[in-house]
């Protein structure tokens, strides 16, 4: 596997992993929230509610495997593939939400509180692209598939990209919780 192979994967683990855990230990919460946004029809918040940490554990899970070299390699273009549709729905959801509520606190997109803002719409965007370009990578790639693990300098070789996917994954949900609130420009207001 390659850089972009590794980053990737290791991105998606930690991002997928990190939120759907978040998820899943405030579960009660998350599900009030989806019901707040009033974007899910009410009957269907519930199955929302567990549907969503499910997928993301699933999908970290598998790219954990994959980074381990525990699966075969054509299980990755199918993981990126998803992976950029639950994107790009979460990113319909978002920007819908940022549309229609100005009352909503949170997005529920970090397992950090965050506000509301744009900046809500990274983790999604950080998705698709992380998705696109292991997508793109893991297609066209003419690299060796084995595990990095198993060469003697594997371990070396793949610590960099893991690691700066990891990190950027980081970011990536720290960015909305450290947007501050919108303000209300009180000028325009006494206007």
């Amino acid at each position: 596997m390659g850089f972009m192979d590794y980053f990737s994967l290791s991105c998606l683990a930690a991002l997928l992993l990190t939120t759907g855990g978040g998820h899943l230990s405030r579960f009660r919460a998350f599900r009030a929230l989806l019901g707040e946004h009033d974007i899910i029809p009410a009957p269907f918040v519930p199955l929302a509610a567990l549907s969503i940490p499910v997928i993301e554990m699933t999908s970290g899970a598998v790219a954990l495997l994959l980074l381990a070299g525990n699966l075969q390699p054509f299980v990755a273009p199918s993981l990126f593939a998803a992976g950029a549709v639950v994107g790009t729905i979460f990113l319909f959801y978002v920007r819908q939400l940022l549309r229609r509520s100005t009352d909503s606190t949170s997005c529920g997109c970090s397992p950090l509180s965050s506000p509301l803002t744009p900046a809500s719409m990274l983790p999604a965007a950080t998705l698709i692209l992380t998705s696109g370009v292991g997508f793109l990578s893991a297609v066209w790639s003419d690299v060796n598939r084995a595990s990095a693990l198993d060469s003697p300098y594997g371990l070396i070789v793949s610590a960099l990209p893991i690691f700066a996917g990891v990190v950027f994954a980081g970011i990536t949900i720290l960015v909305p919780a450290s947007m501050p609130l919108p303000t209300i420009d009180t000028r325009e207001s006494q206007i």
